[in-house]
């Protein structure tokens, strides 16, 4: 119910789109937070450490032409929320990754590259 589409939001100078969770495994939605003109997917999890979470981020990544920033919740009393949070560039790439050494990370990305990426295949191609 409601709206269903992904439209991102400004907040100078970025823009930032989000899926939470399991909306990260749906190609669609990032292709039209991409097509938004956003430069970040803000994609927050609470999820295991199944291979799929990385793989859903680089495909939100490569189908938005956006920057994929997704932040896991770690468990500390079990095994089920893995912790492992990445950035991952707009071609797909995971730039850094967190761990249980490396709890948390601060990177500078390059709003440009994200714009630049918006005119490169896959991107480049009208799907209808």
């Amino acid at each position: 119910e409601g709206d269903r589409h992904f439209a991102p939001l400004v907040v100078r100078p970025v823009t930032v789109g989000f899926q939470l969770c399991t909306e990260l495994l749906f190609t669609e939605p990032a292709r039209e937070i991409g097509r938004g003109g956003a430069h970040l997917i803000a994609a927050p999890r609470a999820t295991s450490g199944h291979r799929r979470w990385p793989m859903a981020a680089c495909m939100a990544a490569v189908m938005s032409g956006c920057f994929v920033a997704s932040p896991n919740r770690r468990s500390y009393e079990g095994e089920w929320f893995a912790g492992r949070s990445w950035l991952v560039s707009p071609e797909g790439e995971i730039l850094s990754e967190t761990s249980a050494d490396t709890p948390f990370l601060t990177v500078e990305i390059d709003l440009e590259e994200a714009i630049r990426a918006k005119s490169r295949y896959p991107r480049n191609l009208a799907v209808t």
